[in-house]
């Protein structure tokens, strides 16, 4: 009986990480919902904070001859527009760089984050998400510029890959490391650490309770006694 269980909270454990990890936007996914906010505009820039891997919400900005500042802002989050606004100041550099060409776009933010981890890896350099930009560098190609954090938000590395070829442009460079204890030294594992890993492992036991909750709820009901999941004393 505990083994049929085990394998059942398996499977449900495994199904539903499955289904938080697909919600996740990458950012051209959510691009496709930010164009039908800004029609008529250039894509100027892509940007992505806190992904673990993918961030919450993405925020993209439009060259728009119409906006008072000439950029359109709009942020996507869960593939709808969360909200968009037209700056006054604050991107005036936007205006004298090449716009984005989304013909050129072939490498999304999920394939950047593999790229940059497997990098982190080879490097033993732990971190816990990591910031996105996407905008064209000075020869016009489209580039992902990708800050690697720690816990704390300080960043410990970063690196620039092809938004067009997925080549690195500029090697993963951990000169600017963040918070370390007093005498410790580099993980001896790298990759991304800590918060996605926590997520993890808080993810399963929180389905791994409910599910023992309702397993052991039915039993009740049909047996009229509980040996599987917490029990819920009734208080007098």
């Amino acid at each position: 009986m505990k083994t049929s269980i085990r394998a059942l909270l398996i499977v449900i454990a495994g199904h539903l990480f499955m289904q938080a990890a697909q919600a996740q936007s990458t950012a051209f996914g959510s691009l496709f919902w930010a164009q039908k906010s800004a029609p008529e505009t250039q894509l100027a820039r892509i940007v992505g904070e806190r992904g673990a891997p993918q961030p919450g919400e993405w925020t993209f900005y439009f060259l728009d001859p119409a906006a008072r500042g000439g950029v359109r802002e709009v942020v996507i989050a869960d593939r709808e527009v969360a909200s968009t606004r037209t700056p006054m100041r604050g991107f005036s550099d936007l205006g004298t760089q090449p716009p984005v060409s989304p013909a050129k776009l072939k490498v999304d933010s999920d394939r950047a984050f593999q790229i940059a981890n497997a990098e982190a890896v080879n490097q033993r350099l732990g971190f816990h998400w990591v910031d996105y930009v996407l905008e064209t560098n000075a020869t016009g190609s489209p580039e992902w510029s990708l800050t690697l954090k720690d816990r704390f938000g300080a960043p410990v590395g970063s690196l620039k890959i092809s938004a067009e070829t997925g080549a690195i442009t500029v090697p993963l460079s951990s000169d600017s490391v963040g918070f370390q204890p007093v005498g410790t030294t580099r993980p001896p594992v790298g990759g991304v650490i800590g918060d996605v890993r926590d997520f993890g492992v808080r993810f399963g036991r929180t389905v791994s309770d409910t599910v023992l909750k309702v397993v052991g709820d039915g039993q009740q009901v049909l047996t009229g006694e509980r040996t599987i999941g917490p029990r819920e004393d009734k208080q007098p």
